[in-house]
């Protein structure tokens, strides 16, 4: 691979083991790195192991119990060094990636005279031989180790991550697929999901396990999910059907994606609508919300729907229970439901 301090010398060959388990799947990489951290050769040479899953993400790194990581002046760090260093290094999309190892390490503008300095200008973090680290990055790097930093992070999350999917991608059989998607680790599911898709992969069961997983998929990951099950189904009320199974345990902004897709449909048939007011008894309050919202402005509300709206009149959750009977008042109901909200509204009438 290439070093990064050294990035037009020829790149240095590493020794990288793979771990398997019982049944022949990939769980995981490391690697032993020594590595200058500087361009000046003045800096100790970083020591460690560094490890990854079998998708590629970063997961830790070992050093020897004799050569910790040092700072300026060769100052081991501390415990919250390392820990600070453990959340930057699994940063994949760290603002460290737009720079090289030379801004960090460009010398920082000359003072200027006494009189004009300001009382904050002495202080400043360094690095290696004194070097200022510019301020775009400060947040982004161990205090007083931004070289360090930024060569493990670029070990970490650059070169090799192509690699470490490349070999997986030699083992991805359908049990291992299958494992992946079952476990709902995002980190991983996304490796999975984009190797599904360049494979032009859609079978029933990992549309199904990929759509259980929606509730735990973050916001940078919530689109691809979506992407591949779109894909997938058959056709656009069978992609509705598994995304709102999803919605009771879905976090507010990923929920609003699928309901403002919901909303922008032209022609949702009565199943689709029938089972996302289903659901709504068992989702937040914002999910309700937006739902009752697109529901009336798209005068959506029928007999089929009346039954499971007004079931939110018996929720815990009393704002739910108010949002939906500010709905119902608005709409032509059956006298069994009218009764309902008479009633609710007889219980509550000090706080509607």
């Amino acid at each position: 691979m290439i070093d990064p301090v050294y990035p037009k010398e020829a790149k240095k060959q590493h020794e990288l083991l793979a771990y398997y388990d019982d049944h022949g799947h990939p769980t995981g990489y490391s690697m032993d790195l020594i590595n200058s951290v500087c361009l000046d050769n003045k800096c100790k040479l970083v020591e460690v192991t560094m490890y990854w899953d079998d998708a590629g993400n970063y997961s830790h790194l070992t050093y020897p119990e004799k050569k910790p990581l040092t700072k300026v002046e060769h100052e081991p760090f501390t415990a919250e060094d390392y820990e600070m260093l453990d959340k930057i290094l699994k940063d994949k999309k760290s603002i460290l990636q737009e720079h090289s190892l030379a801004y960090l390490a460009k010398e920082p503008d000359k003072p200027k005279e006494k009189k004009d300095v300001l009382p904050e200008a002495d202080d400043e973090d360094v690095d290696g031989e004194s070097i200022a680290t510019p301020a775009t990055v400060k947040d982004a790097v161990v205090k007083d180790a931004a070289w360090t930093t930024w060569v493990l992070w670029t070990y970490a999350n650059t070169e090799i991550v192509p690699i470490l999917q490349t070999e997986t991608e030699l083992h991805c059989t359908p049990a291992y697929i299958q494992k992946t998607l079952d476990n709902k680790d995002w980190l991983k599911i996304e490796f999975i999901l984009n190797y599904l898709m360049r494979e032009k992969i859609y079978t029933q069961d990992y549309v199904d396990t990929t759509a259980n997983a929606l509730a735990e998929a973050g916001i940078d990951q919530i689109d691809l999910g979506l992407t591949y099950l779109k894909t997938a189904t058959q056709n656009k009320n069978d992609y509705y059907q598994k995304t709102i199974q999803a919605l009771p345990e879905m976090e507010n902004y990923n929920a609003a994606i699928i309901i403002d897709e919901l909303a922008n449909e032209d022609a949702l048939d009565d199943e689709t609508l029938l089972l996302l007011s289903e659901k709504l008894s068992k989702s937040s309050y914002y999910t309700v919300h937006l739902t009752l919202q697109f529901i009336e402005n798209k005068n959506l509300f029928s007999d089929k729907l009346e039954l499971n709206l007004s079931a939110l009149l018996e929720v815990k959750d009393f704002f739910i229970a108010r949002r939906a009977y500010r709905f119902l008042e608005e709409q032509t109901l059956s006298p069994k439901v009218n009764q309902k909200l008479a009633d609710f509204a007889k219980k509550h009438e000090d706080r509607i």
